[in-house]
């Protein structure tokens, strides 16, 4: 004849068969998920978690010209107090965002790869004394003085660009009215 232990006798422990199962899963699960975290956290470069120090943000709030911080994707990185108050929004608002979704205009016809934050990323060429105009609600439509200049890594690859805004509508407008006299 043949004998069957019964199932709750097994084990050295009395652990059934299901439970020594769920804890091997679990076990394998945990140590696999470790390895992959573990491997994806040396290729994060701790410099770039934070792309301007609050610091560097605190002083770059003081300039009265408008700063932008762009990726390479032309993504808003950094916007200073200066630049946010010509576009209408909080900084905050503008992180985050495509530099294409504001509400730029201009007297010349031209394309938004003409832009020189774009020139900057693309060609790795600094554009200086771009005139180009930004509109909003509560300001209305401001001229602006576009510099911008590309920002490279160690190896020369393009990482961005850091553009300035100079407001020039003040200028502007009096200069219409030396005119009209």
């Amino acid at each position: 004849e043949i004998q069957f232990r019964p199932q709750s006798t097994m084990g050295s422990w009395g652990i059934g068969p299901f439970v020594l199962l769920a804890g091997y899963v679990m076990t394998t699960g945990f140590v696999i998920g470790m390895l992959y975290l573990r491997t994806v956290l040396r290729h994060i470069d701790p410099r770039q978690a934070k792309v301007v120090p609050d610091r560097v943000r605190a002083t770059l709030n003081t300039i009265t010209e408008g700063l932008l911080v762009l990726d390479k994707d032309q993504r808003i990185a950094m916007a200073n107090d200066a630049f946010a108050k010509m576009a209408g929004l909080e900084p905050a608002a503008l992180t985050g965002r495509k530099i294409s979704e504001l509400s730029w205009v201009s007297d010349a016809e031209i394309s938004p790869q003409d832009y020189p934050w774009v020139q900057a990323i693309l060609d790795g060429k600094t554009e200086l004394g771009f005139i180009l105009g930004i509109e909003n609600e509560s300001t209305g439509k401001r001229t602006l003085s576009v510099n911008s200049t590309p920002i490279n890594a160690d190896d020369g690859t393009c990482k961005g660009a850091l553009v300035t805004f100079d407001d020039m509508t003040q200028i502007e407008s009096k200069n219409a009215e030396l005119v009209k006299i």
